[in-house]
């Protein structure tokens, strides 16, 4: 029984090479011919490269931390209308977020939307979002406008045809309308790339 089980396996596994042997084999070509004259003989080999459909997407820090833009208005200039730039970003200049969009699968659109659905800023959107001006450096990547409603939406140029390859800086600015309580007023912005 065991020379039998040993003789198949050896029989399927030659096959298989077999099979191999010839699926990788390329075009062939020969000529024959007499003692004089050039001779030619051409053999064909396809190439091709396979590109995936793809979406990378980037505000802030490379990477998987959050972020954290924050304004705080000077004691004497609180509520006074006066916009306050923010610190923390990953920009150069602290107020903005670093943003890059890359995909070849067609418009790209931009929608914001605020964590909580609560209207704003705090636990009781006691501040609006529509108090922090947001501003793209580029044309062609423009920041959404936030909203306590959320769903804002931009769209990127694309590079050309169904390519973007688009980043840009992002600032954030505080209007510091109307004095407000005392304490510390936070809201999760989702910004998320949406292709066709």
């Amino acid at each position: 029984m065991n020379i039998y089980i040993k003789q198949l396996v050896t029989a399927v596994f030659l096959c298989m090479c077999s099979c191999l042997l010839y699926g990788v084999q390329a075009e062939t070509g020969s000529v024959t011919g007499g003692p004089d004259g050039n001779m030619t003989s051409s053999a064909r080999l396809k190439l091709r490269v396979i590109i995936p459909r793809f979406l990378q997407f980037q505000v802030g820090s490379p990477g998987t931390s959050v972020d954290t833009i924050s304004f705080q208005p000077a004691v004497d200039a609180v509520g006074n209308g006066v916009a306050v730039s923010g610190t923390g970003g990953d920009a150069s200049s602290g107020s903005g977020a670093s943003v890059l969009v890359r995909s070849n699968a067609g418009q790209i659109t931009i929608v914001a939307d605020n964590d909580g659905g609560n209207g704003g800023l705090g636990s009781s959107g006691a501040i609006s979002l529509s108090e922090i001006t947001a501003l793209s450096d580029s044309s062609d990547l423009q920041t959404p406008q936030l909203s306590d409603r959320g769903a804002t939406t931009t769209t990127a140029t694309p590079t050309g045809g169904d390519v973007t390859d688009r980043r840009a800086t992002w600032s954030y600015s505080y209007n510091n309308s109307r004095a407000v309580e005392p304490g510390s007023y936070d809201a999760e912005i989702v910004y998320t790339a949406v292709s066709p």
